[in-house]
């Protein structure tokens, strides 16, 4: 009998989270992205000011040219300012 069985392969597999984090808010979604992207498999490289202010002390960290160079993919998270 055949295995009908769909494998998912993801498009990215190591993903880049940065951003200067100016309020709490922001950095309280930089913690909610890092952990359900662990949660969904995925490598995951956090700037490491944000992750030191997160106290991730096992993530994997880089400054920008660092996450830009093994990050597949990177989501920038900040609060836009209006001029």
């Amino acid at each position: 009998m055949p295995d009908n069985t769909v494998t998912e392969e993801k498009q990215f597999k190591c993903i880049g989270i940065v951003g200067h984090p100016r309020h709490p808010e922001a950095l309280s979604t930089h913690e909610m992205l890092y952990y359900w992207l662990l949660d969904k498999g995925y490598d995951v490289i956090i700037d490491t000011q944000v992750a030191e202010e997160l106290k991730l002390t096992d993530a994997q960290t880089g400054d920008l040219t660092q996450v830009g160079k093994l990050a597949d993919l990177v989501i920038v998270v900040g609060v836009m300012a209006i001029c």
